[in-house]
This record gives structure tokens, C-alpha cells and sequence, in this order.
């Protein structure tokens, strides 16, 4: 409680004359998560077009997701599939990690869509199909290998190992003739 009252004497100086201090604080509070969830599902043309507002989309680009019941967003916008890795990589980006502007609308799927995960709107280099295949190849040719192989067996040569034996010479110092 001390420290509350040392701080609110050092505060109480600076804000005796200069109000902007107060209203600055004031000004730019801490959001919560209630600040950023979607509002109610528009009904009217009018809400529509607030909506896209609120979002910072033309009112031609601002589209629904399906009311299917299962995953309510509200009156939140249904953007394109693409992913971070698709944008271009060389535009000044207000945020060039996330490859966005201030202000820009999110996907809603943005935890799944980043750069260092899937891309939903790339092409693979190599198709699908013909990447099974590769793989179905490869394995068929490895097990195949390995049942073909099996009754060879592979191991490292080597002698029968030498026990000592009494009375026997195994070596002896004398020079080769």
C-alpha cells in the first residue's frame, strides 16, 4: 500500500497540469477479447454493409460463411484460401513476418495457414498421385529387395576364434625359414 501512495505521489505532479496525460491513458486502453469478436450474423443489406466496413472490405467483397449451426463467426467475413507463403514476399509489409498490413483483415483459419505451415492454395511441385507412386515404388522395391535377399545372408567374415589349447604352439619368436 506504501508503494501505491509513493506512486501516486510521483504520478499526481504530472498530471495536475497536463490532462493529456489522463486522457492519452484513457485513449488507448488495453483491448480485451471481447473487443475483437464478431458481432451478430447481418440480416439486412444495411448491416451487411457496416459489417464490411467494420472489416475494411468493399461491400462486393464482404461474403458470409454457410450458417451451418456447427461453427458460428458471426457476421465475420468468409476470405480467400491463401496462405502466407503465397503473398508476395517483397512487398513492404507493415508486418513482414506475417506477411500483413495493419489493419488487414485475418483469416479465419490463420493459426493453420501460416508460412512454416500448409500453404492451401499451392500447387505442389510434384502431383499428389505421382508422389504416391514414388512412394508405393520405393517401399514395393525396398521389400522386395529385402525378401529376395533374404536367403543370402549377409554377415562379417571372420576366422573360427582361436581358444588356447595346452601343449599346443601358436607362436613362437623363432625367424621364418
Amino acid at each position: 500500500m506504501a508503494s501505491l501512495m509513493k506512486i501516486k505521489n510521483i504520478i499526481a505532479p504530472l498530471t495536475a497540469n497536463n490532462n493529456g496525460i489522463i486522457y492519452n491513458v484513457i485513449r488507448t486502453k488495453v483491448y480485451t477479447n471481447f473487443d475483437y469478436m464478431p458481432g451478430p450474423r447481418p440480416k439486412t443489406e444495411e448491416e451487411m454493409k457496416k459489417a464490411a466496413k467494420k472489416y475494411g472490405l468493399h461491400p462486393a467483397e464482404y461474403k458470409l460463411y454457410p450458417d451451418d449451426g456447427m461453427h458460428p463467426v458471426g457476421d465475420y467475413p468468409h476470405l480467400p484460401d491463401i496462405g502466407t507463403g503465397l503473398k508476395d514476399p517483397y512487398y513492404p509489409y507493415d508486418y513482414p513476418d506475417e506477411r500483413r498490413n495493419f489493419g488487414e483483415t485475418i483469416h479465419k483459419e490463420i493459426n493453420i495457414m501460416g508460412e512454416e505451415r500448409c500453404d492451401v492454395g499451392e500447387k505442389p511441385w510434384i502431383s499428389y498421385r505421382k508422389q504416391t507412386v514414388i512412394l508405393l515404388t520405393v517401399s514395393c522395391v525396398l521389400v522386395g529387395s529385402i525378401v529376395l535377399c533374404e536367403p543370402y545372408p549377409m554377415f562379417r567374415p571372420a576366422l573360427k576364434q582361436q581358444m588356447y589349447k595346452p601343449g599346443a604352439v601358436h607362436y613362437t619368436f623363432e625367424p621364418a625359414e
